[in-house]
């Protein structure tokens, strides 16, 4: 069974080669273009893949898109219209070309994979995941377990933003959602753009920001109350709701409302070569500390929903040792697995995954020492 897995059009475009339920080869797109998060459709790393693992193009039982287009046109369509008039610019400048590239996807698929060989794609199917469907298979069928609770926070996919899963064996369950725009990728991203931080700069920066904060600090605990009396309300299963008064979430607009941000925080946002000062340290380290919340609550849910021992991450917002290690310490499950970048850079391994094992109905092998994604 030979299922190549794509994605491509958001983050780092990827393909995948999945072999008899293994991961045969992987590659991203900007390998061969140079261009860091290369976005386009991923042409070079499907030959690679191909060529890696010595599959014509005719040999492949299914190909497969990490995401569902329509579901995520339905979702930019939807909040353009939650915010009318505002983003009317960004609506007439940029729709045009997301119309395309969703509704025009399978098309597109099928003359790019023309390009790799001689394959009939009237006989293999095209088939397309969703977002957190392909990161939850990407981080439990690797693991060398046969049942486990499954937490994906990311961004944003078509509209769940955090999934609880529960994975058996060949199967996986999505259970429940958080659904745009209510997000965490969002909450972070905004607290990240205020305080001057890189979008695409790793995680880490924002961590080392808020270990100089003083934990101590009235200014903290100020920050602490704002956030969670003003800006965002937090459910005790983890789910949020941010406030719109603060939070945007339309392309062409500031992701946030800096006005009112300066008005509740009592500073301008930090633009970037600008020097940290306390209340920067602290701010982060108050987000810092209800994210630490927010994700435990997230896992007990987790464990109340499935019932299970195990628990399987994936999704943007984690950053891998640093989260199992502190999601160890509450004792909420036994055993906690991530494979090493498991992201939105593994959703083509995840969608091609999730056809083997789900639509082809093959039997979960387990391998003890399976991990690790390259």
């Amino acid at each position: 069974m030979n299922i190549l897995g794509i994605s491509a059009f958001y983050s780092n475009a990827n393909a995948c080669l999945v072999k008899d339920g293994q991961v045969a080869v992987s590659a991203k797109e900007e390998t061969f273009s140079g261009i860091p998060y290369d976005t386009s459709f991923p042409v070079n790393a499907i030959e690679y893949c191909l060529a890696m693992a010595n599959i014509p193009a005719s040999g492949l039982d299914a190909i497969v898109f990490f995401e569902k287009p329509f579901l995520k046109l339905e979702k930019q369509l939807e909040t353009y219209y939650a915010y009318a008039p505002k983003g009317v610019y960004s609506f007439a400048t940029t729709m045009p070309v997301r119309v395309r590239e969703k509704l025009f996807t399978k098309a597109f698929i099928k003359k790019q994979l023309k390009k790799s060989g001689d394959i009939d794609l009237d006989k293999t199917p095209i088939l397309f995941s969703e977002c957190n469907l392909s990161l939850a298979a990407a981080t439990f069928y690797p693991a060398p377990i046969e049942e486990a609770a499954i937490l994906i926070i990311d961004g944003q996919g078509e509209w769940a933003t955090t999934s609880i899963c529960h994975g058996h064996k060949n199967n996986i369950k999505i259970i429940k959602d958080l659904r745009y725009p209510n997000s965490l990728g969002i909450l972070r991203a905004a607290f990240r753009y205020y305080l001057g931080l890189p979008s695409l700069s790793a995680d880490k920066e924002f961590l080392a920001l808020a270990s100089e904060g003083k934990s101590h600090s009235d200014q903290t605990a100020d920050f602490r109350k704002i956030i969670m009396t003003e800006m965002v309300h937090i459910a005790d299963d983890g789910s949020l709701s941010l406030s719109r008064k603060f939070f945007r979430t339309v392309s062409g607009l500031s992701r946030i409302n800096a006005s009112a941000w300066k008005g509740v925080l009592g500073f301008e946002r930090r633009r970037s070569g600008q020097d940290f000062k306390p209340h920067h340290y602290n701010l982060a380290l108050a987000l810092q500390g209800i994210w630490e919340e927010i994700i435990v609550k997230l896992a007990r849910e987790s464990s109340l929903l499935t019932g299970s021992v195990n628990l399987c991450l994936a999704g943007d917002l984690f950053t891998g040792d640093l989260d199992i290690e502190f999601l160890g310490k509450t004792e909420i499950f036994k055993n906690i697995y991530m494979p090493h970048g498991c992201t939105d850079d593994c959703a083509a391994i995840g969608a091609a995954l999730a056809v083997n094992y789900i639509y082809f109905k093959q039997k979960k092998t387990i391998l003890q020492n399976n991990l690790t994604m390259q």
